[in-house]
């Protein structure tokens, strides 16, 4: 330890104080007006001490003393809040630090008496606004040495060009920073960023940072509290060059300045501190053990190197309020980041040509990233369990919590990636491109209110994020799909104008219980990527279309084995929502417990079973279902259909198709010839129609039409009225017809579907059976057996 260093006292000055402080004399006492040649009463049992006045505290070197451990009170005249009661004591290891220690000479000094926390103004602080940047350094850094709390009152401090550096060397104890909310301001003179060679952005100095070695000599815990960081002074604003800082452009020349950063420090906590004007990062916390960033707040502190100088648009940027780096474990809550500034320079993008001028300039508002391992193999401390150099504990994930927070003005507002698992809760996302994105990381978002406002309408100049671009994620941006992890979605509120809602593209995804509002040209959801994931569910969640809505389709491709489960969807405009589901038949779409309100249309080009869903339609003007794949099961649903405007209800481009136990009721009908089951391949296979009820008022109706179709049973379905099933080419048998309130089919006139000649070459029949004719009359056969011999005819009527 250097002796010419004043920030640094020997720690057993702390043994000094305790002891100090369990001496009768040591009262909490405070003299009245005094000369130099006042003595003052400490206790009723007259221990006394003098008052003598100083012009400077370093003045009380030249004062003399009887005795070691002679106390004295001295009143300093140029700054009061400097004056206190002293002992001198014995000593030759303690360094003169301005305000706890004076040194008299190599033998003796004057020890301050105090009980309670650490005043900065001992050190000569004072808040008016003036430099006194070098006596804040020393009163943090004989703080960090010594430990305990550093308390600082209202008014303005000004570090004028002194930033605050802590390195392991500094710090010897747990400490805390606190000051008197945000009437506790520390200010900046600007510095401007260093030169360079154009070929890469530069940083500025960090207004205060805590600086550990590794995860064995890491920092100890440390608090700032209940103050306030201003940086208004500062010059850059994120300009391209030097002479244009003032100019904020998408390709800056410096990347700005962090606020406060943390590097392998055990459980930093910073609560209840406001960060205001910085160009730059606000709080950045990295390779540390469950930081804790609690009721701050952050106005304008923001950045936006979203151009690098080779005219990349896909690298990560600058410029957000909170960052966690690799930290294992953390939690940041209750804190707001509110972020207006802007891109004020001319610039058209490089990937989509939208002009940036008036857009968004400011990175993320909240995000954590990396594994523990990121950049070397030393991860956070407390982990001496965790192997280095170990492939597999780079993969290592690491909890993040951000809970009740808000966000307003950022590109992404809050974002987890690379190996991150978090809790995405109750926060408030507002004015963001991307509000909240989860990629190649497990994540719970749960409970978040979330409107993109003004940039609804605006695309996002960089076209990656732009063509991912969603109000709840469901993406990834990880090239390993072992990465593709699970994402629970719930409880959130969501108003969507222009994106969708959530991307389909990941693994594991569930969507349940959330409240979603569509108006405009909004989306339900949407599908970016061409790979398969599977596992998506939607569950119990309203979907609600507003009067304005203008129409815009939602898809769900590239996922295998999707359910939607207990939703409503609710369309109160008049304007068709076309949702569309997969590209092969190898996907499979389950609509189960669902309630369809207004005009919507389902396009399937995948295996689909709906069941037990409500469908209310007021006028269907065009089909609500429409099938593209073989493979539909369509059971056990009821239908409250108001008028049917000779359209079907379902328009199937499909075989193997099952409609079974469904319960119709339609209040009108405009065309006789409406079918409610249209089929219009011209070589349908494997329909069953069975039990399906109808109540419609008019005089007919259509139950299915067919062009060709082979192999088909239509059986138990009724009707109030008169029924129709019509065969426009030829049918192909086997048909089994039975118990329906239609006596034939329309189309078989001429012929016998049932006959030998007539069963469907696509048809597989099993020994022993039995078809029975569709035509049958006195003299004919009944009917056809199928032997292993082929088909033969049985039976005389």
């Amino acid at each position: 330890m250097s002796k010419h260093d004043i920030s640094k006292v020997n720690t057993n000055r702390r043994g000094w104080l305790v002891n100090l402080l369990t001496l009768p004399v040591v009262a909490s006492i405070f003299p009245g007006k005094a000369d130099g040649n006042t003595k003052v009463s400490l206790n009723d049992k007259s221990h006394d001490c003098r008052c003598i006045s100083v012009d400077e505290l370093v003045d009380i070197k030249n004062i003399s003393f009887n005795e070691n451990n002679d106390k004295y009170y001295f009143s300093v005249r140029s700054n009061h809040l400097q004056s206190g009661y002293f002992i001198a004591i014995k000593n030759t290891d303690y360094i003169d630090d301005g305000g706890v220690f004076i040194r008299i000479d190599e033998f003796y000094g004057w020890l301050r008496i105090y009980s309670g926390n650490v005043q900065a103004e001992w050190f000569g602080v004072i808040g008016d606004n003036i430099d006194c940047g070098l006596e804040i350094v020393h009163s943090i850094k004989y703080i960090a040495y010594n430990g305990g709390v550093l308390e600082f009152s209202t008014g303005v401090f000004s570090l004028g060009k002194h930033r605050v550096l802590l390195t392991k060397e500094d710090v010897k104890s747990s400490f805390s920073i606190i000051g008197k909310g945000e009437k506790t301001v520390f200010s900046f003179e600007n510095i401007d960023p260093p030169g360079n060679d154009k070929t890469t952005w530069v940083k500025e100095p960090m207004l205060f940072s805590f600086i550990g070695r590794d995860s064995e000599d890491f920092l100890p815990s440390i608090l700032l509290k209940d103050f306030s960081l201003d940086y208004s002074r500062q010059r850059n604003k994120g300009g391209h060059d030097l002479d244009s800082l003032e100019i904020t452009h998408p390709s800056p020349y410096s990347v700005g300045t962090n606020a406060i950063y943390f590097y392998y420090a055990y459980s930093p906590v910073i609560e209840n501190i406001y960060i205001n004007n910085v160009y730059g990062n606000g709080i950045v916390i990295k390779k540390s053990f469950y930081p804790q960033i609690k009721n701050c707040r952050g106005n304008n502190v923001s950045a936006g190197n979203v151009v690098s100088p080779d005219g990349n648009m896909a690298k990560d940027s600058d410029g957000g309020f909170c960052f966690l780096w690799s930290c294992f474990s953390g939690l940041v809550e209750n804190c707001i980041a509110w972020n207006n500034r802007v891109f004020q320079a001319k610039y058209s993008s490089l990937d989509n040509a939208v002009e940036m001028q008036g857009t968004l300039c400011g990175y993320i508002g909240f995000w954590a990233e990396y594994s523990l391992t990121r950049d070397n193999d030393i991860p956070p401390p407390m982990l001496t369990w965790l192997r280095k150099k170990d492939p597999d504990s780079n993969t290592l994930s690491n909890g993040i919590i951000f809970r009740n927070n808000v966000v307003y003005g950022y590109t992404i507002g809050i974002k987890t990636e690379s190996y991150v698992d978090a809790i995405i809760e109750g926060n408030v996302v507002l004015n963001c491109y991307l509000p909240i994105f989860a990629s190649g990381t497990r994540c719970t978002i749960s409970s978040n209110w979330v409107d993109m406002l003004q940039c609804s309408n605006i695309k996002c100049p960089q076209g990656g994020l732009e063509f991912k671009r969603s109000y709840l994620g469901g993406a990834t941006w990880a090239k390993n799909n072992d990465t593709n992890m699970s994402i629970l979605i719930e409880k959130n509120y969501v108003k969507s104008v222009q994106y969708p809602i959530f991307l389909s593209n990941r693994n594991n995804l569930v969507v349940k219980n959330n409240y979603f509002l569509i108006t405009n040209k909004g989306k339900l959801f949407d599908s970016r990527d061409n790979k398969i994931v599977t596992g998506l569910s939607l569950i119990e969640n309203t979907f609600i279309i507003d009067s304005l809505y203008q129409s815009s389709d939602s898809h769900i491709t590239y996922n295998n084995n999707v359910r939607f489960f207990g939703n409503n969807f609710i369309n109160k405009s008049s304007n068709l929502c076309r949702v569309f589901l997969g590209n092969s038949r190898e996907q499979y779409f389950s609509f189960h417990n669902n309630n369809f309100n207004g005009f919507f249309q389902i396009v399937s080009n995948s295996y689909l079973h709906f069941e037990e869903n409500d469908i209310v339609i007021s006028q269907v003007n065009k089909p609500f279902l429409i099938t593209k794949s073989s493979g539909v099961e369509f059971k056990r649903n009821i239908l409250n259909l108001g008028m049917l405007s000779n359209v079907p209800l379902v328009d199937l481009f499909s075989n193997d198709v099952k409609i079974v136990k469904n319960k119709i009721t339609v209040s009108s009908v405009t065309d006789d010839n409406t079918p409610l089951f249209r089929f219009n391949d011209n070589n349908v296979y494997n329909v069953t129609i069975d039990n399906t009820m109808l109540t419609i008022n008019g005089a007919k109706l259509n139950l299915a039409t067919f062009n060709n179709v082979h192999y088909m049973k239509l059986t138990g379905n009724s009707s109030n009225i008169a029924l129709q099933v019509n065969i426009y080419d030829r049918g192909f048998g086997p048909f089994y017809v039975k118990g329906n309130s239609f006596k034939t089919i329309n189309g078989i006139e001429d012929y016998d579907p049932n006959s030998i000649n007539n069963i469907s070459p696509l048809y597989s029949a099993s020994v022993g059976e039995v078809v029975y004719s569709l035509k049958p009359q006195l003299g004919s056969n009944i009917g056809i057996i199928y032997t292993e011999n082929g088909w033969h005819k049985f039976g005389t009527l």
